[in-house]
């Protein structure tokens, strides 16, 4: 392994290419991937008194996630680096704009926010962000075995997400009310960052996962993974209403065929046909935006095999046991493009599963419409190789 510079400091770096495997010789994935790296790195922590958190925007994000400028401040009014989400270099960073008013006349206008209070970072609303990223601040929790009932749990959040009132609603009816549930987070203990705010104790564990063109990730980040889905299959297995989800197989297809809006050509057009290839393998076809998370758990129980088009859904692997296997199917109009591949990759290598990748050579696409056709028969013929049955 390699050293480089980054955000967090010096980390150990893997390059991508180095961690899969090649069903078929795809010279563009290879290509892609040589140049493709994982930084690994540890992960710290602060604990600070009357530490200022300020408004977070859109334009506060670079290349979507990476915040320009620093959203936290401490008692002196001095930035708090480790608070912010992701830049490759801090010294690319600036001042918030509303800081040089706080410095000037103190945060009498500020909200306060009294007692320990957890920072938890940007609420991402997106499934696989949400998942990788923003839950597994929570390591810090786990590590210190946080008695966490007494927290305020706290996260950034964009106005474009709605007032706090609105945005709790939605959170506590959706799939993202079963993550919080297993963290202790309630409606009652969330706070969200609308405006300046001071709190009197506040926890700043650093965001320890990345989903970039360069991902980023600690083992902390793992260990969160690993606690959601321990809570939720110990959860399943006590209850026999629902123990019986955990049969559902060993082998499962994460099918994109539903999904009404898929993001940057993460879609394969005859998606049907290559669902009826693995069905004859055993597979079994999951719509994973139709289930809830306790429903999603309870499938990845027994789970060994898990295919798909790199995405959201095959971030799953990061809840099997670790030695799964992970069959990546790419389009090459997705390997020109798209970063979900590292980011699959990234997060499954971090979860110890075995990663392999079919990158498709034969595929018809436009610029409005970028999709992979996949050849059934090619696909076949390497499929064929594989021993499903083996563990």
């Amino acid at each position: 392994m390699k050293l480089f510079k980054n955000t967090f400091g010096t980390s150990n770096e893997i390059i991508l290419g180095d961690v899969v495997s090649y069903i078929n010789q795809s010279r563009g994935t290879i290509t892609r991937l040589s140049g493709s790296r994982l930084g690994v790195f540890n992960a710290t922590s602060l604990e600070l008194d009357s530490v200022v958190l300020l408004k977070m925007k859109k334009r506060n994000f670079s290349d979507l996630y990476g915040s320009d400028e620093y959203i936290a401040y401490d008692s002196t009014f001095s930035p708090i680096p480790l608070a912010n989400y992701i830049n490759d270099d801090y010294t690319q960073f600036i001042d918030h704009p509303r800081i040089d008013f706080i410095r000037k006349y103190g945060s009498r206008d500020c909200d306060e926010i009294e007692g320990t209070s957890y920072y938890m970072g940007p609420l991402f609303k997106h499934y696989g962000h949400f998942l990788i990223e923003t839950l597994s601040r929570y390591w810090r929790a786990l590590e210190t075995r946080a008695d966490v009932k007494d927290f305020k749990f706290v996260f950034h959040v964009l106005s474009k997400h709605g007032d706090g009132k609105t945005l709790k609603n939605q959170l506590f009816l959706g799939y993202w009310k079963d993550y919080f549930d297993v963290l202790g987070i309630t409606e009652e203990n969330l706070e969200f960052v609308t405006k300046p705010t001071v709190f009197e104790h506040l926890i700043i564990p650093q965001c320890p996962a990345s989903l970039g063109d360069e991902c980023i990730i600690s083992p902390k980040a793992v260990s969160v993974w690993r606690h959601l889905n321990s809570s939720f299959t110990s959860n399943l297995f006590s209850d026999p209403m629902r123990s019986g989800d955990s049969a559902f197989g060993d082998k499962i297809y994460i099918s994109r065929r539903k999904l009404d809006n898929p993001f940057r050509g993460r879609k394969i057009a005859n998606e049907k046909e290559i669902e009826n290839l693995f069905k004859s393998y055993g597979f079994k076809i999951v719509f994973p935006e139709k289930l809830t998370a306790v429903n999603q758990h309870a499938l990845l129980a027994n789970c060994r095999w898990l295919v798909g088009m790199p995405g959201s859904g095959m971030l799953n692997g990061a809840f099997l046991r670790p030695g799964g296997n992970i069959v990546l199917l790419v389009s090459q109009q997705m390997n020109a493009r798209n970063p979900g591949i590292e980011h699959t990759i990234s997060v499954n290598h971090m979860a110890e599963q075995n990663v392999f990748i079919y990158a498709n050579e034969d595929f018809e696409a436009t610029a409005e419409e970028p999709v992979g056709n996949f050849d059934r028969r090619q696909l076949k013929s390497h499929m064929d190789n594989f021993n499903f049955d083996s563990v």
